[in-house]
């Protein structure tokens, strides 16, 4: 229930703490808290609103007494809407120290004990507060629990649910010990407390780390960010720290949404090869390398991308995916805090000259990482199945409120091997072509090894379990495989179990800065693209799921497969191949099953399909007016699987002020894979956003 005075006292409470820290730091441009200027304090606060521009999907096909196919974006929100009141605030503390351990300041004094000589010490604290205002006193669908109630939008069988939303997106009414599902009303409650913990507001200690540095040794420890490559927003080699999706996925920006890990970071300058006087080392004093590092890391941290993820009922939960239901059971397994589950690699870094371009930055980097698109085990019950049992299926049911699909999201290691760098083209080259600055190239090659795939066949609970498991493993509930499936245990289910695969991935840049004169007179502008590739290695096959491609699956049964029939006007086509683990739509079991008839209540998931080769295409133009103090831009995004989003935007700066407003258009003939562009694609929205920086 909207509650007015606790409202406006969050509202009186932000203002007054923005306030107080405005008039503690207000005339100190640069803020040194200390006369010597060893002690720098930074802050960044804003607020800013998205407003909707377009109604979210609803697409419901109706035979007139039930649902046979849907595809919704959970909750429902009309073009007009609040989607995002986001209250940020962020405070940092830089020391520098090594003025107080030069002159053996208190406990600093021991480490002048060390065989060593620590030259530079300092810290870095930084403290994170968000606030989400919209489920306080946003529109009814994000401020109430009404539609996590409304049998319109959420599938279920269950006695609470209408004739019109009696409609599952499982697979098989289970005879199986699978754990008890909650009713309507407490899965409601469920959701809705998730929720309000992790979308509503959140106050954290964002990064904290000591560094010191002795000889041409650097080491960084503690809660940290580290971004390794050339590339901007989408991640080729910066896929170290994970990123956090519960506040807008990727239209807030990057800097905003990567998760600090605790890891230790170490950093030996090498400078110039040809100086180095390294032991053992001489082979190298002929190489013409300079600025020459190696950098390395662990990090012991059970942070990954999809925990907790986006709650269901927030404004940016992904199609299909988010709504609520009597049916599934979703369950998130992250890496321990442990060194066996520890990510960890090093990179190596130099610049080196290269004929007729000149001077060429390189690196190479290998390590090992945790991505933020889980792979998905899918536990069913083929043990056995109800398909073909008729009138006899009632016997099958077992507990009517037990969860019928069990959907494990687990996070494989990941190996990540690259090679990427950055030169400057000659002007010599440009100027014939009217380019007025010196562009910057940006490449990045990475092989990822184990990452995180899914497929039709893997997720798909009717695949793997028609008559009994021919298309995947009995397992038990922790995925190990079970030797002897006859000798049931309880703990016994269908599984394809969780697929990895390796991809190549290929990314190049540009990067100008242009004069148009007749545009700006007075500054150029500065134009920046990125092109990227991706190659799925040993992918699924993409056909069409039909009569004749069924017996390629492994133990179908002639009899299963004579069920399959054509697929109802206005349904799309279910295909094997790979896919994202998001669905595109949802079609009944007697539209795909032909024998069921009125007694299926159960939906297959039909998945994002994701292309085998992809392409995706950035660009961003941007230039100051008026000294500085307005910069219009323009970010486009093309997915070359005809996805677009295009954001136009103006920034006004009055330091320490800052207005922006800026219109997000996100486009897509359909929901598709690749980079998932299209899985925003009924999310138009303006943002208008004010910001106080120093």
């Amino acid at each position: 229930m909207f509650d007015q005075r606790r409202v406006t006292r969050r509202v009186y409470s932000g203002a007054l703490v923005l306030s107080l820290l405005v008039f503690l730091v207000d005339g100190a441009a640069g803020v040194p808290l200390d006369k010597k200027g060893e002690i720098q304090f930074g802050l960044r606060a804003y607020t800013a609103v998205r407003i909707g521009t377009e109604e979210t999907t609803a697409e419901i096909l109706s035979d007139g007494v039930r649902q046979v196919a849907r595809n919704v974006t959970f909750p429902q929100s009309s073009a007009g809407s609040v989607r995002q009141h986001r209250g940020f605030l962020e405070l940092e503390v830089r020391h520098d120290l090594s003025r107080l351990l030069k002159e053996g300041f208190g406990p600093l004094a021991l480490l002048k004990m060390l065989p060593f000589k620590i030259k530079q010490m300092r810290y870095f604290i930084s403290y994170r507060g968000e606030y989400e205002g919209i489920y306080d006193y946003g529109p009814s669908e994000f401020r109430t629990a009404e539609q996590f109630l409304a049998g319109e939008f959420i599938p279920g069988g269950g006695p609470e649910g209408g004739d019109i939303g009696q409609f599952s997106p499982a697979a098989l009414v289970l005879n199986s010990p699978f754990p008890e599902s909650p009713s309507r009303r407490e899965i409601a409650a469920r959701d809705r407390r998730t929720l309000r913990d992790v979308g509503t507001s959140r106050n954290r200690l964002f990064q904290a780390y000591m560094q010191a540095k002795a000889g041409k040794v650097t080491l960084r420890l503690g809660r940290q960010i580290i971004a390794w490559g050339e590339t901007d927003i989408f991640r080729l080699m910066d896929n170290i720290n994970p990123l956090d999706a519960s506040f807008g996925g990727f239209l807030v920006s990057l800097d905003e949404r990567r998760v600090p890990l605790d890891m230790a970071r170490v950093t030996w300058y090498l400078g110039d090869f040809s100086k180095t006087g390294i032991p053992g080392m001489s082979v190298l004093s002929n190489l013409p390398w300079y600025e020459a590092y190696i950098e390395a890391f662990i990090a012991i941290d059970d942070e990954v991308g999809f925990a907790p993820g986006t709650p269901k009922g927030s404004a940016w939960g992904l199609p299909n995916v988010h709504t609520p239901t009597e049916s599934i059971l979703t369950e998130t397994f992250q890496p321990h805090r442990s060194l066996s589950d520890s990510r960890g690699g090093a990179q190596f870094r130099f610049s080196a000259p290269v004929p007729l371009i000149g001077d060429v930055a390189l690196g190479l980097a290998h390590y090992y990482t945790y991505f933020d698109i889980p792979a998905v085990r899918v536990l069913s019950n083929g043990f056995p199945t109800t398909i073909g049992l008729g009138e006899d299926r009632d016997s099958y049911l077992g507990p009517q409120r037990n969860y019928t699909i069990w959907a494990q999201q687990t996070a494989p290691r990941v190996r990540v091997s690259g090679v990427f760098g950055n030169f400057a083209l000659p002007p010599e080259w440009v100027r014939p072509l009217g380019i007025s600055g010196e562009p910057i190239v940006r490449f990045e090659t990475a092989f990822f090894e184990g990452e995180p795939r899914n497929s039709q066949t893997s997720l798909d609970p009717f695949i793997h379990s028609l008559g009994g498991c021919p298309g995947g493993k009995f397992v038990r509930s922790n995925g190990e495989e079970i030797a002897d499936p006859d000798n049931f245990d309880g703990d016994q289910y269908c599984s394809a179990g969780a697929r990895t695969g390796d991809s190549w991935n290929v990314a190049v840049g540009l990067d100008i800065n242009q004069w148009f004169r007749w545009l700006n007179p007075n500054s150029s502008f500065f134009i920046t693209t990125q092109f990227f590739y991706k190659h799925l290695r040993g992918a699924e096959r993409r056909e069409p799921l039909s009569r004749d491609t069924l017996p390629n699956l492994p133990g179908v049964s002639e009899e299963n497969r004579r069920r399959f029939f054509p697929y109802l006007a206005g349904q799309r086509q279910i295909n094997l191949g790979e896919v994202l683990p998001v669905q595109r739509q949802n079609i009944s079991t007697d539209v795909y099953l032909g024998t069921l008839g009125e007694n299926a209540d159960a939906a297959v998931p039909n998945f994002a399909p994701s292309p085998v080769d992809q392409f995706l295409q950035t660009l961003l133009i941007a230039s100051p007016y008026y000294g500085g103090r307005v910069l219009p831009s323009m970010a486009i995004f093309y997915d070359w699987a005809n996805a677009w989003v295009l954001q136009p935007s103006l920034t006004y700066s009055v330091d320490p002020f800052r207005f922006t407003f800026t219109y997000n258009f996100l486009s897509a003939t359909d929901l598709k894979g690749g980079q998932g562009i299209s899985l925003l694609q009924d999310r138009d929205n303006f943002l208008f956003q004010f910001e106080y920086v120093i």
